[in-house]
């Protein structure tokens, strides 16, 4: 985001996005958009960079803003250059699985559909409210992905990653992943009638 309207030209003569060999990747200028009363509306002062192909997986990349990028208005640029690194995706992959306080999370490195991940993860034996546990499931920005099956007391259950669970960015898990946990006794009780 710029603190005034961008001009696209200067702007797209100027910037550049480079990998981490220092090799250029072309990219296409936009303006951005942002909501007012509910409406998407352009934004000139917010500039989108979009590759012209596509990036490759796990890799370091970086945008550079020079000093001197023109707004729309006036003849002063940007004053100091600024450089912004980030990563692509890094692989699908299952990093581990808790069962606690009635929650299975499953971590993972990449965001994955409820529906890509109820095809391609199974729980033995199977839940009777499986299916609704991962539909009303959620993954946090921690990538874990977290449901609440109901479970039985006392019961030792796998819970199976298969290789073809895709995240959203379309890759397939590199291994598919297992685990064993046993859910807690009931705790002791007495009802006196």
């Amino acid at each position: 985001n710029f603190s005034e309207p961008m001009e696209l030209g200067s702007a797209g003569s100027l910037i550049t996005m480079k990998n981490a060999q220092g090799k250029a990747i072309p990219f296409v200028l936009s303006y951005g958009t942002k909501t007012v009363k509910e409406k998407q509306t352009t934004d000139e002062k917010r500039i989108v960079l979009t590759p012209r192909m596509s990036l490759a997986f796990n890799q370091q990349f970086s945008v550079t803003v020079p000093a001197g990028v023109q707004g729309r208005q006036g003849d002063l640029g940007t004053q100091e250059e600024w450089t912004q690194m980030f990563h692509t995706a890094p692989p699908l992959e299952a990093r581990g699985a808790t069962w606690k306080d009635g929650t299975l999370q499953v971590q993972l490195t990449n965001t994955v559909t409820s529906g890509s991940f109820l095809k391609h993860v199974r729980l033995t034996p199977e839940p009777k409210n499986w299916k609704e546990s991962v539909a009303n499931g959620y993954q946090d920005y921690n990538g874990a992905f977290s449901f609440y099956p109901t479970l039985e007391p006392s019961t030792t259950y796998t819970l199976e990653v298969g290789k073809d669970l895709q995240d959203i960015f379309g890759q397939t898990i590199l291994k598919s992943f297992k685990t064993t946990f046993t859910t807690d006794a009931l705790p002791p009780s007495v009802t006196i009638r």
